[in-house]
């Protein structure tokens, strides 16, 4: 965004770069790039988080420290990143997130009676979020699910079994492939298609306000702003 250009009648004003203005060619690999980055940094504490939130009182873990320290003696390192692969294909709902913006906002500028661009904004902002959540939930379900699953044998079996709700056998928990195969089908079976969307309204309850708010927002303050430099 520039803030120190001019208009034709030589008032400062604020340009936007828009989505169809970049080169989707650098900016689809660079933000998905991006997206993978950040989740391969993060994504161990996702998983310890998710842990320690559904066991009971502190049956399993007494902090984040010694639900690490526990996850890697038992699961390995590999348990930090249960689900990682199958997380990851949150990036397809990031990028339908801003097309959907941009396309939204784009339509009710030139097909709508809103002249003010805040309203505009909010609106976009809240169907992108409706959108993109429709896409994250059912990752997010399975991806929760094979978080869950505690990986090993023996004297290194997982002290997490027993809040693994799915209850699956031991070889398929073993197989990546398998595994996400399994859940996939034990969730249908258990709860049909409407199992892979549990809680969906309570996401769009939280994510969808809390996106238009936040592009609201960011066009008062970049008006805001304008004021501040002229």
């Amino acid at each position: 965004m520039e803030v120190d250009t001019r208009n034709k009648f030589g008032k400062h004003q604020i340009t936007v770069i828009e989505l169809p203005m970049m080169d989707k060619r650098k900016y689809v690999p660079l933000t998905m790039l991006s997206g993978f980055a950040i989740r391969g940094m993060l994504y161990p504490l996702t998983l310890i988080k998710t842990r320690i939130q559904i066991q009971k009182h502190k049956a399993v873990y007494s902090g984040t420290f010694d639900a690490f320290v526990k996850i890697h003696h038992f699961e390995g390192i590999k348990g930090l990143y249960r689900g990682f692969w199958i997380n990851n294909l949150n990036v397809v709902p990031q990028m339908c997130y801003i097309g959907t913006y941009e396309t939204v906002r784009i339509y009710l500028s030139d097909h709508s009676y809103l002249s003010s661009s805040q309203t505009r904004s909010f609106i976009s902002g809240f169907c992108a979020s409706m959108v993109s959540q429709s896409f994250v939930v059912p990752i997010d379900v399975i991806s929760q699910y094979l978080m869950m699953m505690g990986l090993g044998t023996g004297s290194k079996k997982s002290v997490i079994s027993h809040i693994d709700t799915l209850q699956l056998p031991q070889n398929v928990r073993a197989s990546k492939i398998g595994a996400l195969s399994a859940v996939i089908h034990a969730v249908y079976k258990r709860d049909g298609l409407r199992g892979f969307w549990k809680g969906y309204l309570a996401s769009l309850s939280v994510y969808a306000p809390n996106s238009a708010l936040w592009w609201f927002f960011y066009d008062t303050y970049c008006g805001l702003l304008l004021v501040i430099i002229i």
